[in-house]
């Protein structure tokens, strides 16, 4: 068995987690790991003292033909 894997990484508002959850497990994704991350650049929080914005972070590993879907 020699099954080459994709690591998926994207970053998004925390408010959008339980749809992006549902529509992974809608496409038979098995397995998510999700952070909670800080950081800033196009979306600064420019009304905070602090500019950081917090969001998460998921990761996924899928088979490399299935990483596009």
């Amino acid at each position: 068995m020699n099954t080459k894997f994709c690591k998926v990484t994207a970053i998004f508002s925390s408010l959008e987690l339980e749809k992006v959850e549902g529509a992974l497990k809608a496409i038979g994704v098995s397995g998510l790991t999700v952070s909670k991350v800080r950081g800033f650049g196009e979306y600064r929080n420019y009304y905070a003292e602090d500019t950081m914005a917090d969001w998460v972070r998921a990761e996924i590993f899928e088979e490399e033909g299935r990483a596009e879907k």
